[in-house]
């Protein structure tokens, strides 16, 4: 998703949900890699914490990573729900997706990320494929 908004950083990804005006909520998936001593390159992938947040006015990636304080993470995957009817999702709707976000970083499920944007820890953007 950040390649073809052309999004430099976590905050300019935000400025551009906010512009289409969709009442929206984020899809957060923190992510912790460990070098599984095989091979190099090829590190485990942890979900280190999963949660969800209404996209608000004042919402940015400091408030974002301060949810993900409490425990060791690289990487945070983002995804956007919103409804065609432009209403809010709620929280019980998010944990679904949210769950199933979780299972495919975790390669316990299957699933598409494409649709997805991810961050490093100082909220910028990573090409597809990192």
């Amino acid at each position: 998703m950040t390649d073809r908004l052309n999004i430099d950083d976590f905050d300019s990804f935000l400025s551009a949900l906010r512009d289409s005006g969709r009442a929206l909520r984020l899809l957060l998936v923190f992510i912790e890699t460990r070098d599984d001593g095989e091979v190099p390159g090829d590190d485990d992938v942890e979900v280190a914490l999963a949660t969800d947040m209404a996209l608000s006015p004042e919402l940015n990636f400091r408030q974002v990573a301060e949810k993900g304080r409490t425990r060791p993470w690289e990487y945070l995957l983002v995804s956007v729900m919103s409804h065609p009817d432009g209403s809010m999702p709620s929280r019980e709707e998010a944990e679904g997706p949210l769950q199933a976000l979780c299972l495919i970083v975790s390669g316990d499920g299957e699933g598409d990320l494409s649709g997805c944007s991810v961050f490093d820890r100082q909220g910028r953007a990573l090409p597809a494929g990192d």
